[in-house]
């Protein structure tokens, strides 16, 4: 089978997840926007809490994976075995996370105090009810993300690029004309909303590419043979990544009012590039590294090819991010004032500092999963956002003075990016360029 070339890759899917990830960054700025206009930054540092509660379970075992699992293990299969295993592997997806979602949303009034710990009692109280709603979302948004993942080893993108914008766009509609017609309980409602159109649109595109929804679980198709180690290992793999976000999110918590606002808005903001063209062009480009498994001369010219138009579409944007960084930060959320407004952008111009690295990192993982390795991304993610991590510890809880503390935040993910983007580059180079 022979690859597409670059301007196929980059002006077809790849355009399309492209575009989508763009107007939904549009849409969650947007959502963010009014958000700090209904509820102010003390409350707005709450709904941010609430929902990485059931993100780091949605992103640990769910988003982060799903394809990774599932397409490397497809991929191989005939026209006939394909929709079999999808099937199966869906309502394998659905119960299971559905499971860990009924337990989580059961004890959410555990999980507050460990996430919010910064918070007053009375704002972890009122987070409970939310967060009991986002898992909900998240549940929706688990099997959603299993339809996708099928539509996608089948090359198709329409749906993947519709989802994530009907999802952001029914919450914004809901904030915009709704407001807080159900105190916090609006921001959850919506969100269910919101990921039941990501679902349906996903389940339609996967009804006309073949699949059903039939109940199966295991099979008899050849794929199933050692799932359970290689999907631990891969949840494991993507798992550095959630802790070091919940992380920072849980030390945010500990500082300053507004600290959490800060950081999210902060990262959020200055992870746009990554948004727009590093998971796209890795959702894009891991199908195509799967069909050519084992073969390292083929995925490395794709690879190099992808890394150099990635570079050079991030770098100038990123320069010109960092230099107007107050002026954007400023111009995006005029809600924003004092200290909070002031971390923002700092946080902000440290990410973007190291934006075109970051950007290369999902694509440079992709090689590895796509080759069945997932030892060695994990690793280096362990390794790259640990010493992260730690550094953010160290600098917002010990060595920075406490109205700028959260800046460590920012800090420590520069260094994750720069320390990823260097180790996978060498051992990708030791390990598949002298075959």
């Amino acid at each position: 089978m022979q690859h597409s070339p670059l301007w196929r890759i980059i002006f077809s899917g790849g355009a399309l997840l492209s575009a989508s990830a763009a107007a939904s960054k549009v849409l969650g700025i947007l959502r963010d926007r009014l958000l700090l206009q209904i509820y102010g930054d003390e409350i707005v540092d709450v709904i941010f809490t609430s929902f990485r509660i059931p993100d780091f379970f949605f992103a640990l075992l769910i988003s982060g994976t799903i394809a990774s699992i599932m397409i490397p293990r497809i991929s191989p299969l005939d026209k006939t075995e394909k929709p079999i295993y999808a099937r199966s592997f869906l309502w394998l997806v659905v119960l299971l996370f559905g499971s860990v979602c009924a337990v989580m949303a059961l004890l959410a009034s555990l999980l507050v105090p460990v996430f919010g710990s910064g918070f007053s009692v009375e704002l972890q109280q009122s987070m409970v009810p939310l967060v009991r709603l986002l898992f909900g979302s998240v549940f929706l948004l688990s099997a959603s993300s299993t339809l996708g993942a099928y539509v996608q080893s089948r090359h198709h993108f329409l749906s993947l690029a519709l989802a994530p914008i009907l999802y952001t766009g029914f919450i914004c509609a809901g904030l915009y004309f709704f407001r807080d017609a159900f105190a916090l309980y609006s921001v959850g409602l919506y969100a269910i909303v919101g990921a039941f159109s990501h679902m349906l649109v996903n389940l339609i595109a996967y009804s006309i590419y073949g699949g059903s929804l039939r109940f199966s679980l295991f099979l008899p198709v050849k794929s199933w043979q050692g799932f359970w180690p290689d999907a631990i290992a891969r949840i494991t793999s993507a798992s550095a990544v959630q802790i070091n976000y919940t992380l920072d999110i849980i030390i945010a918590g500990l500082l300053a009012a507004g600290s959490v606002t800060a950081t999210t808005l902060g990262m959020n903001t200055g992870h746009v590039l990554l948004s727009i063209l590093g998971y796209p062009a890795a959702r894009y480009v891991f199908p195509l590294l799967s069909d050519h498994k084992h073969h390292y001369k083929t995925q490395w010219r794709l690879v190099k090819k992808t890394l150099t138009v990635l570079l050079l579409l991030s770098t100038i944007p990123s320069i010109i991010a960092f230099l107007f960084a107050p002026y954007l930060i400023s111009l995006v959320f005029d809600s924003l004032t004092g200290k909070t407004l002031i971390n923002t952008i700092i946080i902000f111009r440290f990410v973007v500092a190291t934006l075109p690295l970051a950007c290369c990192i999902p694509v440079l993982s992709r090689w590895f999963l796509a080759n069945d390795d997932t030892i060695s991304p994990l690793k280096i993610s362990a390794l790259s956002l640990g010493v992260g991590a730690a550094l953010t510890a160290v600098l917002c809880l010990l060595v920075l003075p406490s109205p700028i503390a959260v800046v460590g935040v920012g800090v420590g993910t520069a260094l994750a990016n720069i320390l990823a983007f260097t180790l996978q580059s060498l051992l990708l180079h030791q390990k598949y360029m002298k075959i």
